[in-house]
């Protein structure tokens, strides 16, 4: 049905025939709303506010009949973060799902903002579509007036609160629109993101719909002049020029708790409305000693951030397949599982001692296909992580994957950036430093470039992240590791680091878009490790695995050092009471594990412990402890330790103790643990 402007709700009589998207709640307004729209406070009364993924308008399309001698079409908007890609504030014609990178779609008209914030107008003129694009740029957040003319004989004109930004001599009659559609807040026309790196996520067209408010849209069946615009937008002017604010990503208050518990962490509202989940979907772990988290959250696909006390969020990559047989679709990995339908973490162990959690997920694409599931009878790649966390803010990460051959990365040192900031906002210059067991170190500069290699010194295996921030990120690797720089998506006029948008939060199918603004949460690689080396074990199962230690510390990098000659050549035990079967380091739980055959009070293991292999935070699981005894001694070389340099951990059902010491030592040490 074509709707003739003589019928509309609201006629202007001065100015002609006019219509209005009011978006008063009124009964009876010509247009029916679809996904996920709120009213908030507009420019005169309410306005609608768009999610950006769901949102749409509908309406009844304009008779060109009515328009013969020209239009106006004008709008406010004010927009929560820049589109993906070129996106209507409203647009009439055919709507298409066609392939996004075919570039003669027709509309009957259509004025709209792209990817970089610039406006643009198209309209069809018998066989010529016209497309109009401003060189200003929109500012977030805040009121905007757009509005566009037509006039068969003076051509096209963009306003932006009411002053001339761009226009063309063109003329011509409009041809007849037939069997069309009105769309407000949403193109006609699916679309990839711009900025996308690889091909697949560019041609997977998907809803292109404004983020943000969107108020007091009218079309007149006349253009209008300039003085006319500039009376419109004084009439109009909104006392709030900034109904809008940069979103944050969730970070929990500081409890000084060191404990994991279940939570909802909230990002937009209408960002959350999207997911069909419960009231306890991510894991936070809080310190009592340390102002930072351990946040395992929905919008990261669950992976682990470490959250600094400045606010700075540290993550790190999943198990991607990557090199041969990659997907035709891009990244298998869990950055591509956007709602997370395969990635799950849960609490296995949570006690005063340590904390331990378990992340299962699948290698997935953008389309959540799992790599190497071709029938449903196949599995496909899946992987399994498991969290040792102590009360220090050192976790151990123990990776397994269940694959049929080796191609993947396992490690990619991640920052996240909140909306607003810029990847200089969080890391410095000099982002990172290296260093090996020998004590040697280097910091690399970013000023020039992205290094090329990280040669000196050699043989590193400690990282330590230069965030700004006075808790910074750290990653211990096993030796032999090939720690590398990260090289791709570099480009120097925009920022230093690699810099993109795809992830976190983000929903479209996209496994690599570059960053244009800093209007969303968006992240920047530093470096890789563990590929093609020997720190990724092969088991007669057929899966692999690997292990590192991760977490944030004020500490220098020569603390880092020792704590890595602990972990990684863990002293020996020489001797142990006769009421002990057997004692072993185990790296990916980085404790040693006391065994005994019947349940004890009273054991004593001896450590040898020296400056190549010192004991750094040394925790022990002891097997068969009496659990009814709530007293508990430990003794070091004879003496007695105070309560508040070790923790104890029993878990309810469980036959074994955990013990955690807050203690450093350099040489050989007798520790002595009793219960009465």
């Amino acid at each position: 049905m074509i709707i003739s402007l003589s019928l509309s709700a609201q006629v202007n009589q001065s100015w002609g025939n006019h219509i209005q998207w009011s978006f008063e709640g009124n009964k009876g307004e010509s247009f029916r709303k679809a996904g996920y729209l709120t009213w908030r406070q507009g420019v005169e009364g309410k306005a609608a506010f768009l999610d950006g993924y769901t949102s749409t308008i509908i309406s009844e399309p304009i008779d060109s009949e009515k328009l013969s001698n020209g239009f106006t079409v004008s709008s406010w908007v004010a927009l929560q973060t820049y589109p993906w890609n070129w996106t209507a504030i409203i647009n009439q014609g055919t709507p298409s799902a066609q392939t996004p990178v075919k570039s003669d779609f027709v509309h009957d008209f259509f004025l709209g903002v792209n990817a970089y914030g610039y406006i643009g107008f198209k309209l069809q003129l018998k066989d010529t579509l016209i497309h109009l694009v401003s060189q200003e740029k929109l500012p977030l957040h805040s009121w905007q007036q757009i509005t566009a003319t037509y006039h068969s004989d003076k051509g096209i004109h963009l306003y932006v609160n009411a002053n001339m930004v761009e226009h063309v001599d063109v003329t011509g009659e409009l041809p007849k629109f037939e069997n069309e559609t009105l769309w407000i807040g949403r193109n006609l026309q699916d679309l990839g993101p711009i900025g996308s790196e690889r091909s697949a996520s560019f041609e997977i067209g998907s809803k292109m719909i404004i983020h943000g408010l969107l108020d007091e849209i009218s079309l007149y069946a006349e253009a209008l002049t300039q003085q006319q615009i500039s009376s419109s937008y004084e009439t109009q002017l909104p006392t709030n020029r900034q109904p809008l604010n940069y979103y944050a990503l969730p970070i929990p208050s500081n409890d000084s708790v060191f404990r994991a518990y279940y939570t909802r962490l909230e990002y937009a509202q209408e960002w959350e409305h999207t997911w069909r989940v419960g009231d306890h979907p991510d894991i936070v772990v809080s310190f009592d000693q340390l102002p930072v988290k351990y946040v395992f959250w929905r919008g990261t696909g669950y992976g682990g951030v470490w959250v600094s006390e400045s606010g700075i969020w540290m993550a790190d990559q999943s198990l991607e397949r990557a090199g041969k047989g990659k997907s035709p679709l891009g990244c298998s990995e869990h950055m591509s599982d956007k709602q997370t339908r395969y990635s799950q973490v849960k609490i296995i162990e949570k006690t005063d001692a340590r904390i331990v959690l378990h992340w299962r997920y699948a290698l997935s694409d953008i389309l959540y296909n799992v790599y190497g599931a071709e029938s449903t009878t196949d599995w496909g790649e899946w992987a399994e992580e498991y969290y040792y966390i102590y009360p220090d803010g050192v976790s151990t990460r123990f990776q397994k994957l269940w694959s049929d051959y080796l191609s993947h990365e396992w490690q990619e040192t991640i920052v996240i950036h909140q909306p607003g900031q810029r990847p200089e906002d969080n890391i410095e210059s000099d982002a990172l430093t290296l260093a090996n067991e020998a004590g040697e170190h280097m910091t690399y500069s970013w000023s020039n470039g992205v290094p090329k290699t990280f040669e000196n010194p050699a043989d590193v295996n400690v990282q330590l992240v230069n965030i700004k921030s006075r808790f910074k990120p750290f990653i211990i690797f096993e030796n032999e590791v090939k720690i590398k720089p990260f090289t791709g998506g570099i480009r120097p006029s925009i920022s230093r680091f690699p810099w993109w948008n795809h992830w976190p939060v983000a929903q479209l199918p996209n496994d690599g878009r570059q960053a244009l603004d800093a209007d969303r949460p968006s992240h920047s690689s530093l470096s890789q490790g563990m590929e093609n080396s020997p720190v990724i074990h092969a088991h007669e199962d057929g899966t692999f695995s690997a292990v590192s230690l991760t977490g944030m510390t004020q500490h220098s990098i020569e603390w880092l050092v020792n704590l890595s000659r602990s972990w990684n050549h863990a002293p020996k035990v020489s001797s142990y009471s006769d009421n002990v079967d057997s004692v072993y380091y185990q790296k990916h739980q980085r404790a040693y594990v006391i065994q005994c055959a019947l349940p004890k009070n009273k054991i004593e293991v001896r450590i040898t412990a020296s400056a190549k292999s010192p004991l750094i935070h040394p925790a022990f699981v002891i097997t068969n402890w009496r659990s009814g005894n709530h007293v508990f001694d430990l003794k070091v070389n004879g003496d007695l330790l105070k309560r508040s340099e070790y923790r104890v951990g029993y878990e309810q059902g469980s036959d074994q103790l955990v013990i955690w010491m807050n203690k450093a030592f350099f040489e050989i040490v007798t520790i002595e643990f009793s219960s009465s």
